[in-house]
Parts: C-alpha cells; sequence; structure tokens
C-alpha cells in the first residue's frame, strides 16, 4: 500500500583547503540540509554523476581556497515527521564522490553554493595507465584477480599518498552483493589470471592490453574478460557476474500506470535487428589449437527457429526479438585456454547486446512500489516490472464474458471497431511488459520545498537462465 512519506536528504562535505597552513588534511563539515539535490546513477561502465545546491552560510568559503573536496549524499524516507532514523546509516548512502566543479552565487536571494562531481569511478577514469607501474610489456600481471584489480585501483587513486580511498571485493556469484553481505567473505572465492606463453621459448605474463587506455577501461575489460562485470559502490569496487542473470522471474520492483507512475514512455527502434549468436575465441599455444565459446547453442537457435523451447513447448525465445539465424559475431580474447570461461563471456556480450532493443522511461513522485519496496533503493541492473491496462484486462480476461461484450467495453473505451475487434480477437497476445525490465539509469531529484522524485530508464531484456524461460 502506498502511503505519505517524508523524504530527506543529508550531505557530507570534506574539503583539503590552500592556504590555512600545516598538513594537508581534509576538514569535514557534516549534515548539511541542501536546497536541492539531483543524483543520476548511470550504468555500470560509467561514473554516477551529481549536483548539490545549499546554503552558502552552511561552507562560507570560495571556491578559488578550495584544493580538492568530496561530498557524500544521504537520501531516505521517513514514516512520519518525528520517526526517529540516524541519517548517516550507511543504507541511506545514495552516492559519494570528487567534485569536479564548485560555483558560490550571490545575489538578493542570498548566498548558495553548487557543487557538481562524479562517483570514485572518476579517480580511474581520468587517469592514464602507468603500464611501468603494475604491468610490463602492456601487460596486466599474472596473479589472483581480486589482488591486481586493488593494485590497479590503488596505482589510480594514489593510495601511497593518501590511503587507500577504495577498497576491491570479488563475488564469484549471479546476484549482486547487498549492503548486508558485501563483507560477506563466504561468498568471495579466487579468479587468477594465469601466465601466459606467446611462444615456446618466450614466456610473457598476464593478459595484454591497448596503449593509450585508462586505468579504468584496464580494469573493466580485464574483469569482463573473466566473465565479471566491475563497478563502484560508495568506497568499494564491486567485481561480480552480471547480476541481471540470478533470474529476473522474481522481480525486484512493480510500478504500473494510473497507480504510482506520473509519466509512461515507451520506445522500441524497429531498426533494431535480433542480436546474432556471440563466439569467442582464444589460442592455446601448448596444443597450437583455437579454443572457443558461444552463446547461445546451436539447439538454443533452432527451437527459437522454429518457435519452440527444447522440449518442443511454444514460447521459448532468448531476447525480445530473437536470435539472428545462421549468423554469428566473433571476438578474440587472448590468453583465455578455459572452454568455460569462454562461454561465459560470450554469454555476457549476448546479454549487453540483447539489452538495447527497446527503452522505457518512467516517472514518479512515489517513493515506494506497489508492495511498498523503496525506489530510492533502485540501481543500474535491478529488475522492474511495470503494468498498464489499456483494455480493462478484467474484462479481456474474463471467460464467461462473450466476445460482444468486450467488444462494447472496448467501443467504450473510445477505441475503433477495427481495434476492438483485434484487441478482443487476440488479447492474450497483446500483453504489455509480459517480461521484466532491466534497469538501465536511474534519476533521483530532491528539493526542500516539492519532495522527492524518480526518473528510471529501462531497457527489454528476457533472461534465458531464469526460472520463467527455462528450457
Amino acid at each position: 500500500m502506498i502511503g505519505i512519506l517524508y523524504p530527506e536528504c543529508r550531505i557530507n562535505i570534506s574539503s583539503v583547503f590552500d592556504g590555512f597552513g600545516g598538513p594537508d588534511e581534509p576538514k569535514v563539515i557534516p549534515d548539511i540540509i541542501p536546497f536541492s539535490v539531483n543524483v543520476h546513477l548511470n550504468s555500470y561502465k560509467e561514473a554516477d554523476t551529481w549536483e548539490v545546491v545549499f546554503d552558502a552560510k552552511q561552507f562560507p568559503f570560495s571556491p578559488e581556497l578550495i584544493r580538492a573536496a568530496a561530498v557524500e549524499i544521504y537520501l531516505y524516507n521517513k514514516i512520519s515527521q518525528t520517526t526517529p532514523l540516524h541519517w548517516y546509516d550507511t543504507s541511506n548512502l545514495v552516492v559519494t564522490g570528487i567534485v569536479d566543479q564548485a560555483t558560490l552565487t550571490e545575489d538578493k536571494d542570498g548566498g548558495k553554493i553548487t557543487f557538481s562531481g562524479r562517483d570514485y569511478t572518476a579517480l580511474m577514469i581520468d587517469r592514464q595507465w602507468d603500464p611501468t607501474k603494475s604491468g610490463k610489456g602492456g601487460r596486466v600481471p599474472d596473479g589472483n584477480l581480486e589482488e591486481v584489480v586493488q593494485q590497479l585501483v590503488d596505482e589510480a587513486t594514489n593510495s601511497k599518498l593518501t590511503g587507500r580511498t577504495l577498497t576491491v571485493k570479488l563475488f564469484d556469484t549471479d546476484e549482486e552483493p547487498t549492503i548486508k553481505n558485501v563483507n560477506d567473505t563466504v561468498l568471495r572465492n579466487k579468479v587468477n589470471i594465469p601466465k601466459t606463453t606467446k611462444a615456446k621459448t618466450r614466456k610473457k605474463r598476464g593478459v595484454s592490453v591497448k596503449a593509450d587506455s585508462t586505468y579504468w577501461d584496464v580494469i573493466y575489460k580485464l574483469c569482463m574478460s573473466y566473465g565479471f562485470i566491475v563497478f563502484v559502490k560508495n568506497f568499494d569496487v564491486i567485481i561480480c557476474k552480471p547480476h541481471v542473470l540470478h533470474g529476473l522471474a522474481n522481480t525486484q520492483y512493480r510500478v504500473a500506470y494510473g497507480r504510482n507512475l506520473e509519466k509512461l514512455e515507451v520506445e522500441r527502434k524497429m531498426s533494431k535487428e535480433a542480436v546474432p549468436q556471440i563466439r569467442v575465441r582464444s589460442y592455446d599455444p601448448k596444443t597450437q589449437t583455437v579454443i572457443e565459446g558461444f552463446f547461445p547453442s546451436s539447439d538454443d537457435i533452432e527451437a527459437q527457429k522454429q518457435g519452440k523451447d527444447k522440449k518442443g513447448k511454444g514460447g521459448g525465445f532468448l531476447t525480445g526479438v530473437g536470435t539472428k539465424r545462421e549468423e554469428f559475431r566473433t571476438f578474440v580474447v587472448p590468453d583465455v585456454k578455459d572452454t568455460k570461461i569462454l562461454n561465459e563471456i560470450a554469454r555476457s556480450t549476448y546479454y549487453t547486446l540483447a539489452r538495447g532493443e527497446g527503452v522505457i522511461r518512467f516517472s514518479t513522485p512515489a517513493l515506494t512500489d506497489l508492495e511498498d519496496q523503496d525506489l530510492l533503493k533502485m540501481r543500474a541492473g535491478d529488475s522492474v516490472e511495470i503494468k498498464w491496462d489499456a483494455f480493462n484486462a478484467e474484462v479481456m480476461m474474463d471467460p464467461h464474458k462473450t466476445r460482444e461484450q468486450k467488444l462494447a467495453t472496448l467501443l467504450a473505451l473510445g477505441y475503433s471497431y477495427d481495434v476492438a475487434a483485434l484487441v478482443a480477437d487476440q488479447y492474450t497476445k497483446l500483453d504489455y511488459f509480459r517480461q521484466p525490465f532491466y534497469v538501465k539509469e536511474v534519476n533521483l531529484t530532491w528539493d526542500k520545498d516539492q519532495g522527492c522524485r524518480v526518473d528510471v530508464e529501462a531497457m527489454n531484456f528476457i533472461n534465458p537462465e531464469s526460472e520463467r524461460f527455462k528450457l
């Protein structure tokens, strides 16, 4: 049940000032109530961005005095105005990151400070990888994947001078680690980057990396080459399997136009074609053979071609518009000799391409879904089920209603006879949004006078690994 909520926001500022004398220790000013906040939570590969505006009396310093600054943004719901809540709880931390631009504005309405910036992904995006530190000959060293990525992160964030800013955590599971289990060592397994041999007489270690790569490029591609995604979550760098693979049948969020959505927009690029079969190849110098992984399998494609699943039943499919028949796309991954890893890379690549088939956008001032789940916790990769009843589903699905009664209902709703007849005859095939959608981006806007709203962009994405589409 959707009730009245009281969204609140707090920010903490940590800054290093020029000209204050003494060591460059950050000064922390906590518990600032801003005028407004906008947070854009992007997809995995991009840095989250944000902007905060607050009273200059809470931070009465010219941007010329600030050498560096970081901001923590806490956004949360209270069920009543008198509800006690520790706003600084880590579960309320929406984003934290560095300030890219600071602006002081003074006018007749008083002084305002505006900070805009990105999350800590920016520290790795803005710095080019230096192979003389963590690599040799343009190669990332061999070793434990988690330890190698931590070394790269420490180099990018200059941890020797400032101390460790970000901690790498690897979860070898199909579910994204939540705040509750982010420190759970049970889920953490070692993934090793093997030593590699390019020729019988010359050994090279690690994985090759293209020149002119940023630290984030190196980290992202390195993790992808082992079937993982990587993203920054507050002060952690999380390495895990794409968590949309954990089973989209268990929808995380449920919303409906006419109940808790203010706006709904659906877009489909009709030129978008089906995704081809993905083949990933590598070379084993010992056996002098090419190793190949692929997804989906030929059996999957054949079943889809016939409109059936492997058991001969209808409805089995891989993506919203299918898989290209008798076509494939090939990627070459160096230094991987395990077919299972190649299959995993092919599967992750297929899923990534499949996400671009259609886009849905919705806006809501409601901060909970239809099952009272907190929409402020929604992030990229979550699944959302969207309902839109354009034809009165209760009548259309009633087996006791005649075709004439259904036609009358549709005509009363303003549809033409041709449209009403089509819907009445084919309603079961016009089940809108029958699969959950994959959340690509989330935008959170908070204003001290107008409250909070959530804007979401999601993509249609069907997971053949879930129970719902199990072949």
